[in-house]
């Protein structure tokens, strides 16, 4: 279960390929499963809560409604970059999220995509100050970035 240490720019890149929920995959990511589930019970959240990738590639999210779950979202997803070290406050660590990368994709030929990714969402989410919208933003940039990634690829 412990495959990868979570890093939400390799996880979005790896995890998208692999069958099951948000939720699951997220879990599978984490280099410490208690870290997960101390987070989805602080936000009251089951695997199944999670936004999937479709529906946040079909803007879901955004619709009326919906602005508890993105937050319980955004809320666990900032909790678990700081759970594995890779926030502190509104602080993305970027050096460490690279550094998670090139640990857990080394030699894997899409790591120079997956610090692309990273750099660029990273980048994208710097000005926002509250923790639970940089995470749930985070998250939405890199299944963004992954998903045309992978059109891209498709078309190669």
């Amino acid at each position: 279960m412990k495959v990868l240490a979570f890093c939400a720019c390799s996880l979005a890149l790896a995890s998208f390929s692999s069958a099951g929920t948000t939720g699951e995959r997220l879990k599978q990511a984490l280099s410490n499963e208690d870290s997960f589930d101390t987070c989805m019970s602080e936000n009251n959240m089951t695997t199944l809560d999670f936004y999937t990738k479709s529906e946040i590639i079909d803007n879901e999210y955004a619709k009326p409604g919906n602005e508890e779950k993105r937050r319980q979202n955004g809320c666990t997803l900032e909790c678990l970059l700081r759970e594995e070290g890779l926030m502190v406050g509104s602080e993305i660590k970027e050096h460490k999220v690279h550094a998670e990368i090139s640990r857990k994709m080394d030699g894997n030929p899409k790591e120079a995509k997956a610090h692309k990714i990273a750099r660029d969402c990273i980048r994208e989410v710097s000005g926002i100050t509250q923790e639970c919208e940089k995470g749930f933003s985070l998250f939405v940039c890199i299944v963004k970035a992954t998903h045309k990634a992978t059109k891209h690829d498709e078309h190669e």
